[in-house]
């Protein structure tokens, strides 16, 4: 009987361990590295790289997470968003920085510094923008739905 408990206790040991590491692989994402950002799904971004974009998740169809800021200081409290329009849908823009903000304390977000052919650079808010439709990724690397 001792020895079934043991088995028993090594078993379910080793199931907590493999179930933990394999919690922390999926945690790890997003993360960057070298200059490719890996999103949550997994999809490489480079910079240099074009991407496809879809529809702008706005009801008047403007890009809600890909924004120019129409004032010299972003972070200003006054400070106000342009959305990127609705004419861009399904049309490509090229990568042409990734930055990372935040801090370890309460989590980083990943932006894309995009060009369309304007004058003006687009921010994007990359998790937010596939989870929206804004940025078309295959669909091996699409959000699951949480619906079954």
């Amino acid at each position: 009987m001792n020895i079934f408990k043991k088995a028993i206790l090594l078993f379910s040991l080793s199931f907590f361990i493999t179930h933990c590491f394999s919690q922390s692989a999926e945690a790890s994402l997003p993360k960057m590295v070298d200059d490719t950002l890996y999103t949550t799904s997994g999809y490489k971004i480079t910079t240099g790289q074009n991407i496809k974009l879809g529809t702008g998740s706005n009801p008047n169809g403007d890009f809600k997470y890909i924004t120019a800021s129409n004032s010299p200081f972003p972070n200003a409290p006054n400070a106000r968003q342009v959305s990127l329009r609705s004419n861009a849908n399904g049309h490509t823009a090229k990568v042409k920085k990734i930055k990372k903000e935040g801090n370890s304390k309460n989590g980083y977000v990943y932006r894309l510094s995009l060009g369309t052919g304007d004058i003006i650079n687009y921010e994007c808010d990359v998790e937010s923008a596939i989870a929206a439709g804004e940025i078309i990724v295959p669909d091996q690397y699409k959000p699951k739905s949480n619906s079954s």
